[in-house]
């Protein structure tokens, strides 16, 4: 089953500010390129940072785009752009509703956080699934031994 990634206004927002700085970014680069570089080691130093925030500017758009969430048949899977985690559903301790910001894979500010162990560790991942309850009921459904800790 798979849940697409909530996105709130606030994200919304700061992405389209940073996507701006980074659009003015590139195109103070070039100017400074056509107008004052005839050095060719600058020339390249300058190429390569637009290109570096471009490749920035992409990431941060596929992120957004395309973050989702699959529960599948034994394992949840976590798509950030082009990012994959798996956990097992036998290792997800805790599901616990959280306010933090800005933490990867969760665009919205009601998040869930999953902890899970990985080996002897603890790890927690951040959903911000479009419908909350439905994914909460879907993952009990599969973690049988999950705590749910709502706030």
């Amino acid at each position: 089953m798979k849940f697409k990634s909530k996105k709130d206004a606030l994200y919304l927002c700061v992405y389209i500010f940073l996507l701006l700085l980074l659009v003015g970014a590139i195109v103070g680069l070039f100017f400074l390129y056509a107008t004052f570089v005839t050095n060719f080691l600058i020339q390249l130093l300058v190429v390569i940072g637009v290109f570096l925030v471009g490749l920035l500017g992409f990431r941060m758009i596929s992120s957004l785009a395309s973050t989702s969430y699959i529960l599948d048949e034994n394992k949840l899977i976590i798509k950030v752009g082009k990012e994959v985690d798996q956990i097992l559903y036998s290792r997800i301790l805790i599901l616990e509703e959280t306010k933090k910001l800005f933490v990867t894979g969760a665009f919205e500010i009601n998040k869930l956080a999953i902890t899970y162990t990985d080996g002897n560790l603890r790890n927690t991942k951040y959903v911000s699934p479009k419908n909350k309850e439905k994914f909460i009921k879907e993952l009990k459904l599969r973690c049988h031994s999950m705590k749910i800790i709502r706030r």
